[in-house]
């Protein structure tokens, strides 16, 4: 009889009392997690020292990828700008001179080695005919003495030196002249090639120069909020110092621990309520995007004091659907799985 009241006894227990195993399917309606609003951040350096000649921004402001940050001022830059340009632009004169030179040196092999052009051969010809007739004429007056012998032969030297001009332009140069054009030609070219190797030299230095004067303007190279702003108008920064730091606020997630013994209950795609603590406890929803599948890098943590076994969490990644005014990465918010 008294076996039967104290099975009845039990039996009742168990019913206001569901065993440990049976309640596993409430986990995720139960549990409370803690976790922090994560977004892209990306903090934006200065990659030349300088001081900062204007501040275009200010924590909270909305940037799009492209807007300027900031502008550094850097007289060095400038003045070796300056003189990077005097030396280039000196370059290329030099450059230009010796490509006229290269131009005259191959005139003058292709005369050497073509002849003297038409308009030149009648040119001399014309010259011959006309101190021919000169001649002639002369001639006869000498004939009659009516003029000197050396002006007779001055007139005669002049006829041989036309002729002999005729000659050279009807035979074209001799193989001496051709070798000398040629000669003078790879002269001009080497010349050439220097002052190009040169001015490219000066160039290459130029455009090193404007390269970070280019980096004076500091932009944003993503679309978001400005979140952080490190420096003030006026102050002096160093190369790779902080300037501001720009979030993506429209992709923002939460990534929270949960323990191995409910994990899970978690699936992907799951959403869970998301409470803003910074934003008087704002509703936001949050879906699970992935799960850490690598308990390497879990984290673990003890189950009693003297914490003789760990309990490993995995990483939960939730996304947040739904901008919400005001809210910031870095903030805290607390997460309730839905069933």
């Amino acid at each position: 009889m008294k076996m039967k009241k104290v099975f009845a006894l039990l039996l009742a227990m168990a019913m206001i009392f569901p065993m440990s195993g049976c309640s596993g399917a409430n986990v995720k309606k139960d549990s409370e997690l803690h976790g922090t609003i994560e977004a892209v951040e990306v903090d934006i350096n200065s990659k030349i020292p300088g001081r900062v000649a204007e501040l275009l921004v200010e924590e909270g402001d909305e940037v799009k990828k492209g807007d300027v940050i900031a502008i550094i001022d850097s007289d060095e830059l400038v003045a070796k700008k300056n003189q990077m340009q005097a030396q280039a632009d000196a370059a290329l004169s030099q450059y230009n001179a010796a490509l006229s030179q290269v131009d005259a040196a191959n005139a003058q092999v292709e005369k050497a080695q073509n002849g003297a052009r038409r308009q030149e051969v009648a040119k001399a010809q014309a010259a011959v005919d006309f101190v021919q007739q000169t001649y002639e004429r002369v001639e006869r007056l000498y004939e009659k003495g009516a003029v000197s012998r050396q002006k007779r032969d001055e007139v005669k030297l002049q006829l041989d030196v036309a002729r002999q001009d005729l000659d050279m332009a009807l035979e074209g140069a001799r193989s001496e002249d051709i070798s000398g054009a040629q000669a003078m030609a790879a002269s001009a070219m080497n010349m050439a090639s220097a002052a190009k190797a040169k001015y490219d030299q000066a160039q290459a230095g130029l455009d090193e120069v404007m390269a970070y004067i280019d980096d004076t303007t500091i932009e944003s190279p993503i679309d978001g909020t400005v979140t952080t702003v490190a420096v003030n108008a006026g102050e002096l920064v160093s190369t790779g110092m902080s300037i501001a730091v720009v979030s993506d606020t429209s992709d923002m997630w939460l990534v929270v621990d949960v323990e191995e013994t409910k994990v899970e209950k978690v699936k992907e795609g799951d959403y869970a309520q998301v409470q803003v603590l910074a934003l008087s406890g704002k509703q936001l929803e949050a879906k699970v995007v992935s799960i850490n599948k690598n308990p390497d890098f879990a984290v673990k943590k003890g189950t009693d004091e003297s914490g003789n076994y760990d309990i490993i969490s995995y990483g939960v990644k939730l996304k947040l659907e739904g901008a919400a005014e005001g809210i910031r990465p870095g903030m805290s918010a607390k997460i309730k799985f839905k069933e």
